[in-house]
């Protein structure tokens, strides 16, 4: 396990396909709440934040259902953001995440750092985000 990071508040670690986002109230702090998801949804919301996500970063609410890859992204304020996951039929899965804004952000941050590292940096992928609610 790696150190945590007191300058930041939000720590990300891969694990085995996965991607866990710790959130500590206060940079100092031991405790954290913590999340855990698929890479590929992980991935997905990240793009998701830098595509689509403009219209909760200018503050227009709400956003509802909007899908990108493997999950649809809901906000109704802007602190809060809603993840559902889709099945490979495009279908909401039971599984869904509450994750703060903040924690998107910090996760899109982290998940373009390992892209721009990636040989083929640049490239865009095929798979592209709803920017209108539905």
């Amino acid at each position: 396990m790696m150190k945590h990071d007191a300058r930041s508040p939000i720590q990300i670690e891969p694990k085995d396909g996965r991607i866990e986002i710790r959130c500590f109230e206060r940079p100092d702090d031991e405790r954290y709440l913590c999340w855990v998801m698929p890479a590929q949804e992980a991935e997905d919301l990240s793009r998701w934040w830098n595509d689509g996500g403009a219209d909760l970063r200018a503050g227009d609410l709400p956003v509802s259902n909007c899908r990108c890859g493997s999950v649809a992204v809901s906000a109704h304020t802007l602190n809060r953001i809603e993840i559902r996951s889709l099945d490979p039929q495009g279908r909401p899965s039971m599984i869904g995440y509450s994750l703060p804004r903040h924690a998107v952000a910090a996760l899109a941050a982290a998940m373009s750092r390992k892209e721009a590292s990636k040989p083929n940096a640049g490239k865009k992928g095929s798979r592209s985000c709803s920017k209108k609610s539905s």
